[in-house]
């Protein structure tokens, strides 16, 4: 189970972002694409089955008053950095120009089927502990859903009795 602002398959243009890499220069980050853009937590690489190619996933550690780190897929990684290793490179996220707000990029993975089942989406992933407060749950279970939504449902109102289960 992962925590994951953006649930599989609501499209490719939901939740998209525009970085810049750090030292880009001024002019170039307009011609930049949009990527998907996801907050998930330490387990969601492996609930959903997407391996960390390089690097490392996200850890409890990640979260508010941490560095700022991210992973990106292999996507983004050919269209900002061709060529290169992107584990310790660095980005700005929209409206942060400060340099204390670079992100460092901590892992790599290969460009999912989650956001279109047809297409692969390059993706930029954040700790969802690090910079937002309410979304969603993936799931994985070798058991049917029927089988564990009473533990869910328990779950979730044991843990907050006003949460609302959307599907």
């Amino acid at each position: 189970v992962s925590p994951v602002a953006v649930p599989p398959f609501l499209g490719s243009s939901v939740f998209m972002t525009k970085i810049v890499a750090g030292g880009q220069p001024a002019a170039e980050p307009e011609s930049n694409p949009f990527f998907g853009f996801d907050m998930v937590g330490p387990g969601y690489f492996r609930t959903m089955d997407l391996p960390i190619l390089q690097g490392r996933g996200f850890t409890d550690a990640d979260r508010e008053g941490a560095p700022s780190v991210a992973v990106v897929t292999e996507g983004v990684a050919r269209n900002l950095w061709p060529g290169q290793g992107v584990i310790g490179k660095r980005f700005h996220a929209p409206g942060d120009d400060a340099p204390d707000s670079l992100v460092t990029i901590v892992g790599l993975a290969p460009d999912p089927h989650y956001r279109e089942l047809r297409d692969a989406t390059p993706m930029v992933f954040r700790p969802y502990r690090q910079m937002f407060a309410q979304g969603y749950f993936v799931v994985k279970s070798r058991v049917p859903l029927a089988g564990i939504l009473p533990t869910i449902r328990r779950a979730v109102t044991g843990a907050d009795p006003t949460a609302v289960l959307a599907n």
